[in-house]
């Protein structure tokens, strides 16, 4: 009997989830280096093998501790603010202006080489810097009536597209807004280096917006570009705080809407994806295919699933394709559409191949609801059922190497699931880091504003914390774990809690200088 592992060779298919959509390999194909991604999801750096290999091993370096001022409410309180007001908003399309200001971009003689390259250096407030920045002014005013728009929608409608192209449709227009948040970064690392705190913080509400707009799309692919976008809004912040003199930013971290992107929707989405692209697998129940016709729908969604995997499809593969023995799935989805509700006269006239493709239709279903569960939970309670729903999924969709195993389901259903299925555990991980970060620094905010109440001193707990109250940790419901180290006459406080997926950020340690 051929084996199902021999499926994999003939298949050429990794398990490796394809995401809806394609975006574009020009970051990957830089000239100026490798670019490697923030280990939170931001924006990263361009570097050579070598700087490479030091930025990872500083990752696991210990970090000084921050060096942040006490600083009492602002006066008045939202000066400064990191999302505009709804009064603030105007009618019309964000979209419309974010598409302005990337051509004014793209259009510009060398402007993208020059603030990649100036987004790459450690120091990035040169007089040539400021100069390229001032020049590029018409792009920032477009950035800014985009913040202050009403509909922050997105035109990119995944679910009206059948067959497997909606896994291959463009998202080259998405990919430009990290070079416009990287313009957002430089201009607000500008505004710093003048102490214009003011200024510095509106760049930060364009990104935010710019975030969200970007976010609202319907693939993963576009939530992961937005979550990436607010990671890098809030390393701006991070950098505010440390500067002498920053003011207290706890009410304007507060107007941030979190999650500013969710994945729920997207998730949702993804998962009902693969139905849209193989409607064969629905259909083989009602259909009442002949054997041949039958045999024909599951090679032509075998060749589907090469060619989303990256192997030529063509024509003349079906003695190839006929080497992925089905039979052995037959006995087992028998019985799971009896127990469906699938006659046994309808199962008679069904062909083989029809009965392995509706019974992979009816699993594909019950993982689709298995996986959506934790999304509707909050917290702790909501990681804990990703957990096991991500266990029971990699037990479907198994295919042993010994004799007889076809994992726990026997059952087609790991071809599809596998490769197509989003990893929801890691887009919730990385839709929650910069929420969770971002509450972090209301508690460290929250200190600052006890030490200015009380002449620089750190409180001993912050169970019961003074003006204002530290926040609660976004995915655990709980507060975050505060320490106070005292060497002589230096003091250290230490806020520690779980960074999904991010463990070398999982304490933030600071002093207050004056």
């Amino acid at each position: 009997m051929r084996r199902i592992f021999g499926l994999f060779v003939a298949l050429q298919i990794s398990f490796v989830p394809v995401a809806m959509g394609q975006t574009s390999d020009k970051d990957s194909k830089d000239p100026r280096g490798k670019f490697v991604p923030a280990a939170d999801g931001g924006l990263g750096s361009t570097l050579t093998d070598e700087q490479l290999l030091a930025t990872w091993g500083k990752y696991d370096q210990p970090k000084p501790p921050w060096k942040v001022s006490a600083a009492e409410e602002p006066k008045p309180v939202f000066r400064y603010q990191f999302w505009p007001r709804e009064s603030e908003l105007k009618p019309g399309s964000g979209q419309v202006y974010y598409f302005r200001a990337l051509t004014k971009l793209l259009q510009r003689d060398r402007a993208l080489a020059t603030l990649r390259e100036i987004t790459s250096r450690e120091n990035q407030t040169s007089a040539e810097d400021r100069a390229f920045i001032t020049l590029m002014d018409p792009l920032f005013q477009d950035l800014k009536t985009m913040a202050y728009l009403e509909d922050m929608s997105w035109d990119h409608r995944s679910r009206d597209i059948e067959g497997p192209q909606l896994y291959f449709f463009d998202l080259d227009d998405i990919q430009g807004a990290r070079d416009l948040a990287r313009f957002l970064m430089v201009k607000a690392r500008i505004y710093l280096a003048d102490r214009d705190f003011e200024n510095a913080s509106q760049c930060v509400l364009i990104g935010n917006r710019l975030a969200y707009l970007i976010g609202q799309g319907e693939s993963v692919i576009q939530r992961l570009v937005g979550c990436a976008l607010q990671a890098m809004m809030r390393m701006i912040v991070e950098e505010m705080v440390q500067i002498p003199g920053c003011p207290n930013l706890y009410w304007a971290i507060a107007t941030i809407p979190q999650p500013l992107v969710t994945i729920r929707r997207c998730v949702e989405l993804e998962l009902s994806a693969v139905h849209r692209a193989f409607p064969a697998l629905r259909e083989a129940a009602t259909a009442n295919w002949s054997d041949t016709e039958a045999e024909d729908r599951w090679i032509e969604c075998l060749r589907q699933l090469r060619k989303l995997n990256g192997a030529d499809g063509n024509a003349d593969e079906r003695d190839t394709l006929l080497a992925v023995d089905y039979s052995d799935f037959v006995p087992s989805a028998r019985d799971r559409l009896k127990t469906a509700g699938v006659s046994e006269e309808q199962l008679e006239k069904m062909a083989a191949a029809a009965i392995v493709m509706a019974d992979t239709a009816i699993e594909l279903d019950r993982l689709i609801d298995e996986s959506r569960k934790g999304l509707l939970l909050p917290g702790p309670q909501k990681d804990l059922l990703l957990q096991l729903n991500e266990a029971g999924f990699h037990d479907a969709i198994r295919f042993d190497s010994e004799p007889g195993g076809y994992g726990s389901k026997r059952s087609a259903v790991g071809l599809f699931a596998g490769p197509l299925f989003p990893a929801i555990r890691q887009l919730d991980a990385a839709a929650d880091r910069t929420p969770i970060m971002y509450r972090r620094l209301m508690t460290m905010e929250a200190i600052r504003m006890y030490a200015a109440a009380n002449e620089g001193k750190l409180p001993d707990s912050i169970e019961n914390l003074k003006p204002l109250p530290a926040v609660f940790a976004f995915s655990t419901e709980r507060p975050f774990e505060y320490r106070v180290d005292r060497n002589g006459d230096v003091v250290t406080a230490t806020l520690s809690g779980k960074i999904p997926n991010f463990p070398t950020a999982e304490h933030l340690t600071f002093q207050i200088v004056p």
